[in-house]
């Protein structure tokens, strides 16, 4: 039995490991076959000798220091892991039965400060939405806080991509480093790209049943466009006359009937279909992003509403999505037509009653 403050590392091949920083943790021998009776095992980094176990026929068993030990499997356990850790591990072993020695090296990686990452955003409970060249964080939908759990998979279409064992049981694994696991076993995906998007499945294994559990999510990669909404989904609609030669700030109607909202999306299109590109978002952590292509025309601000530099088009549709915490998701929009009156009305809804743009702006300043 393995001891309990021992976390499992994460293998992307038998040759290759991720080690976590400052954890005591254990690395398998790929030269020893399990229940295999050896006479030696010896254990390298570079040209030094870390461990080695001789059978008590032969000689004595040996440590190079007190950081190092061998399990009776012949793991390699490493106590308290830092940067001086990572490199390449040699492991030899001699059987008894042909005494003709054995070795296979192992590439090991030491996970130092965990990246960020952004909670995926839900339309419904199993329809998850993440922005390409972010990093996010997709929940288990099979996994219940704090349950006890013996084994995870994650499966995107028939492939493996990541698994937690309990230490009692095996090892933990992931297929990329694209991938990696969260502390409540939800899939965390790096950099996503637009590959990503797919169907996902997450499989848990309780330790109190053995019984095994499995939820699926669809992922949706938000790109250039925003997916089509369902009108039940559009709470709002609101023609706007503005000002051509000024700029404008918008409050989002569903933002402000929904305050407990989450991540605000813009996206523009012409009134005619439902397609829509994106402007830029103001995430829930706060940040804001505007597309490469708006940059010079519109700011999003840490609030969630939308600056309009310039009225570039006579009319337009400009949009509003908001993703609630919990999984929902609000649409609105403004028909926009550019006016070259002196003074426009210009409307936006704030606090549940319409209110003069200038005028908000006003107090906000």
């Amino acid at each position: 039995m393995q001891a309990r403050n021992v976390r499992l590392p994460t293998y992307l091949s038998p040759n290759e490991v991720v080690l976590h920083r400052g954890q005591t943790q254990h690395i398998r021998c790929p030269s020893y076959i399990k229940g295999e009776r050896v006479s030696l095992v010896f254990w390298f980094k570079g040209e030094q000798l870390l461990a080695h176990y001789t059978h008590p026929n032969v000689g004595s068993s040996y440590a190079s220091s007190g950081r190092y030990r061998m399990s009776h499997s012949h793991d390699l356990i490493i106590s308290h892991v830092d940067m001086r850790d990572q490199g390449e591990y040699v492991c030899s072993v001699v059987p008894i039965a042909t005494d003709l020695q054995r070795r296979q090296s192992i590439s090991v990686t030491v996970l130092t400060d965990v990246a960020s990452f952004k909670e995926a955003m839900y339309n419904t409970a199993s329809d998850a939405y993440v922005q390409r060249n972010q990093t996010y964080h997709i929940q288990c939908p099979s996994y219940r806080e704090g349950e006890s759990v013996s084994l995870v998979f994650w499966f995107k279409g028939g492939q493996l991509i990541a698994r937690f064992d309990n230490p009692a049981v095996g090892t933990n694994f992931i297929s990329s480093r694209h991938y990696r696991m969260s502390s409540s076993h939800g899939l965390v995906i790096n950099q996503v790209q637009a590959a990503d998007e797919g169907d996902y499945v997450c499989g848990v294994v309780p330790t109190a049943t053995g019984l095994q559990r499995k939820g699926s999510v669809r992922v949706t990669v938000l790109g250039p466009k925003f997916p089509i909404v369902d009108d039940a989904q559009v709470v709002n609609k609101t023609s706007l006359n503005l000002e051509g030669e000024q700029g404008h700030k918008m409050t989002c109607p569903a933002l402000s009937i929904r305050r407990q909202a989450a991540t605000v999306y813009w996206s523009l299109g012409n009134g005619e279909t439902m397609d829509t590109s994106i402007i830029g978002v103001k995430f829930a952590d706060g940040e804001t992003m505007v597309s490469d292509a708006y940059r010079d025309d519109y700011i999003v601000t840490d609030g969630g509403s939308l600056v309009l530099n310039t009225l570039g088009m006579s009319t337009r549709r400009v949009w509003c999505h908001v993703f609630m915490h919990q999984p929902g998701l609000s649409s609105a929009y403004y028909d926009v037509i550019e006016t070259d009156s002196v003074s426009p009305l210009r409307l936006t809804f704030v606090d549940n009653s319409w209110r003069d743009i200038g005028e908000c702006e006003q107090r906000e300043r």
